[in-house]
């Protein structure tokens, strides 16, 4: 081989080594930037999804206020029906159901429906039997 022929093919080898080295540079930019673009997206992904889950525990408490409403007013209503007919009948807690059950039925989970129900049911038999009416 002459002098020439080798100059040739260390030139051409040279010449391929830089174009390997820089379309591995730019293959390595090209995927730190869909990286940094795939974090950006889950970083979103998990901002929607903090904001997703705050306006459903909202809902959530919305809807249980308005259950524990019902139960409330539900028993306040019977309550409020047996004091009226207990006092026209002068015997004070005679169809009061819930006098002998405690202060704290359910194992005194006060965010039961029946704990709830019993408290309306209570107050509104107070409110019958002494012909008042609060709600």
């Amino acid at each position: 081989m002459s002098l020439s022929v080798i100059k040739k093919v260390i030139v051409g080898a040279s010449i391929g080594l830089s174009i390997v080295l820089f379309a591995s540079s730019d293959v390595q930019a090209q995927s730190r930037s869909e990286r940094e673009r795939e974090l950006r997206r889950i970083q979103e992904n998990a901002r929607l999804d903090r904001q997703r889950t705050t306006r459903m525990t909202r809902q959530q408490s919305l809807t249980r206020r308005q259950h524990d409403n019902a139960y409330f007013q539900g028993g306040y209503e019977q309550g409020y029906l047996a004091g009226v007919s207990d006092a026209r009948r002068q015997k004070y807690n005679r169809s009061n159901v819930y006098r002998g059950t405690g202060s704290a039925p359910n194992l005194g989970d006060p965010t039961s429906g029946d704990y709830i129900y019993r408290q309306g049911y209570l107050a509104g038999y107070e409110d019958g039997y002494h012909g008042r009416r609060n709600l």
